[in-house]
């Protein structure tokens, strides 16, 4: 019998008239002989032993005294082993194939709305006699309830009957000059709106100062954003100097401050229309349009 692993038999005290049948039993080496099941239990004689604190036995047979038990106590405990493989697809092909496994394939989510917008798409698209594709404007349904206000409506309708007649006389005067209306200038003769409150340039012309003036140019309604936007892009360059709050602006961006203010004081005369729509219009068609650019974006709608 041949061990897996060569172990040292030193402290092992054998029987004197011990006659062992391979001395070299504790070596491993290769095999010369293999015994089935069968002839092994022919050889087996009697005499037996137990050596090493019953770890070990000694067992008489016709080629003399063999040795068996445990001997992983014996051994070094490690185990070496090693895998060689060889492969054959490129590094290209096996990246392809982590990627697609690892992949998140996106659930693609589309809401009701979006769903509504599509059939309207498909039934109301159409194409004119210029050839050029059009679509109905997607309105939403009303479903606001106004509930039953006809009584409160009445009931307010009576306690204007007790209002005084020199209480219900109109404000207005159409030969009024200018009105301001929500911030905004009107000239009620003209129906037209807009007048520019130009402020005084500061005297020391700095970031503080600059964005100081333009942050008081008032356009609510976007009338004046061509205009406006210019002042905002200045703003940008500014900022990109990295200076000071309170330190003077180079003399470049000076003048070009100074030549916006300048041309501001052309909006005195400027007057937009109030209402831009024809008397006799039938339909009225709405466009947007936008652009953009690296310094800034826009968009209006007519």
């Amino acid at each position: 019998m041949i061990p897996v692993n060569s172990f040292d038999i030193s402290h092992i005290v054998f029987p004197s008239n011990v006659h062992l049948a391979d001395p070299t039993f504790n070596t491993s080496n290769s095999i010369d002989a293999l015994l089935s099941a069968d002839i092994f239990f022919d050889i087996l004689k009697d005499g037996k032993y137990k050596l090493d604190n019953g770890n070990l036995i000694l067992q008489n047979t016709e080629f003399g005294y063999i040795i068996s038990g445990n001997t992983s106590r014996f051994s070094s405990g490690s185990l070496h082993c090693g895998l060689i493989t060889k492969d054959f697809e490129t590094l290209n092909d096996t990246l392809k194939s982590f990627w697609e496994i690892e992949e998140i394939v996106p659930t693609k989510f589309v809401s009701d709305e979006l769903k509504k917008c599509d059939e309207h798409f498909l039934k109301t698209m159409a194409r004119d006699t210029n050839g050029r594709f059009c679509v109905e404007m997607p309105m939403k349904d009303n479903d606001i309830e106004l509930g039953q206000s006809k009584s409160t409506a009445i009931r307010r309708l009576e306690l204007l009957k007790d209002v005084p007649t020199e209480n219900k006389e109109f404000l207005f005067n159409e030969n009024d000059e200018l009105v301001k209306t929500l911030g905004l200038s009107w000239r009620p003769r003209e129906d037209t709106m807009y007048q520019m409150n130009l402020q005084e340039v500061p005297v020391t012309i700095s970031k503080r100062t600059v964005l100081s003036f333009i942050s008081k140019l008032y356009d609510p309604l976007g009338l004046l954003q061509p205009i406006i936007i210019k002042a905002k892009m200045m703003i940008q360059k500014i900022w990109l100097l990295k200076i000071d709050w309170d330190q003077n602006l180079p003399r470049q961006e000076i003048e070009n401050f100074q030549r916006y203010v300048a041309e501001l004081h052309q909006l005195k005369d400027l007057k937009i229309p109030r209402c831009i729509l024809l008397k006799d219009s039938v339909a009225v068609h709405l466009i947007g349009f936008a652009d953009a650019s690296a310094q800034a974006y826009g968009a209006c709608l007519y």
